[in-house]
């Protein structure tokens, strides 16, 4: 995309932004410029890809929350393909213990038990 394209639709995003008139986006879209500005770039990249992340983590906690069966949430989970640092990320933003040497297997088994299997057992034992 040419730099002009580039310019047009980050005014028109900043435009849908000022029109909504939500003050916390507003506040969220003049820390990323300044950001962008101090740094002349160069982690520019870096933050909107770490927010994107953050978005898609938001995503799954609300979809693996709802997932019935272990399956369901290991589907659920592999479908957002994410690397082993974005999972252990993940995971410990919601406080589940994962240590330097468990492999992607491993991080992935946790998540799915913390919001998945915990709940599965726990309404066994209720008798649900």
């Amino acid at each position: 995309m040419s730099n002009a394209r580039n310019g047009a639709k980050l005014l028109r995003t900043v435009a849908a932004i000022i029109e909504r008139d939500n003050a916390d986006e507003i506040q969220y879209a003049l820390n990323l410029i300044g950001k962008i500005g101090k740094n002349n770039g160069s982690s520019a990249g870096r933050t909107l890809k770490k927010n994107a992340i953050h978005a898609d983590f938001k995503a799954l906690l609300q979809e693996i929350s709802d997932a019935k069966t272990r399956e369901e949430g290991w589907d659920i989970l592999l479908s957002f393909d994410f690397t082993k640092n974005e999972l252990i990320g993940f995971g410990r933003e919601n406080n589940i213990h994962i240590l330097k040497s468990d492999t992607v297997h491993d991080v992935q088994e946790k998540i799915v038990e913390y919001f998945v299997g915990s709940k599965l057992s726990s309404k066994a034992i209720r008798g649900n």
